[in-house]
């Protein structure tokens, strides 16, 4: 499982810098640093689980901003593009703004 920050800036609002092969950082408007991609579910699932992650652990906040959700939405899509299976996911909010925090994906 490879993505490329090259590709995935073609849809971005926000500038990717690929951290590895499935990790990546961009930074907001509001000057926010965040980290996102995926890692291997080496626990409760077979090969093909994967958990997405989206980290600000500078722990700032800013006001409301879709373009993070936008952000999340690229990666997503382009990895279902990429391997050519569903992307199921449950996702979780850690603030009302609906911030995402994590989401556990699966590919099948």
């Amino acid at each position: 499982m490879k993505l490329s920050a090259d590709s995935l800036n073609l849809r971005s609002p926000y500038h990717l810098l690929q951290l590895g092969d499935l990790t990546f950082r961009f930074i907001t408007d509001q000057q926010i640093h965040y980290t996102v991609g995926f890692y291997k579910d080496t626990i409760f699932m077979d090969d093909g689980a994967y958990h997405f992650f989206i980290d600000n652990s500078e722990n700032e906040h800013g006001s409301y901003d879709p373009k993070i959700l936008e952000v999340v939405t690229v990666i997503l899509e382009a990895e279902r593009r990429r391997s050519h299976q569903s992307v199921y996911g449950v996702i979780y909010t850690k603030y009302e703004l609906f911030v995402l925090t994590q989401a556990r994906v699966f590919f099948s």
